[in-house]
């Protein structure tokens, strides 16, 4: 994208990229092991994009980034996303969805995915069981 449409704003290679490549076309990342070090990977990959669209050096802290593009940061929205989605599970009408949503963070946290992301997340943010499960 860099290499066709260099000679635009930085603002507008921003915007074409986040409608390109934006979170929402991460189909599926409520499921998404958190912890997985191919997750940190990408989002490293997607801020080393942002540093070449807005020309700034490879030592150029996270932070400036976030601002620039005004979003939050790229993982912080995947653990969102996987936090909404179990809420979501855990309030379900479906008794099934609903039990199953339940045993996974009450019983086999660690023997399911859904159960190891809220425990990185209550690891990360602090308590999230605790705001979920009331």
């Amino acid at each position: 994208m860099i290499c066709t449409l260099g000679k635009l704003d930085c603002v507008t290679k921003m915007r074409l990229f986040n409608s390109y490549y934006g979170s929402f076309s991460f189909y599926g990342c409520e499921l998404w092991e958190l912890s997985c070090d191919g997750l940190q990977a990408m989002c490293t990959t997607w801020r080393n994009a942002f540093r070449l669209i807005f020309n700034l050096p490879r030592n150029c802290h996270t932070d400036i980034i976030n601002v620039l593009c005004s979003n939050t940061p790229l993982f912080d929205s995947f653990c969102k996303c996987s936090i909404k989605f179990l809420q979501s599970c855990l309030t379900s009408s479906n008794f099934v969805v609903n039990f199953i949503a339940r045993h996974d963070v009450s019983y086999s946290r660690m023997f399911s995915c859904l159960g190891r992301n809220v425990q990185f997340c209550s690891e990360r943010y602090g308590d999230v069981v605790g705001m979920l499960v009331t």
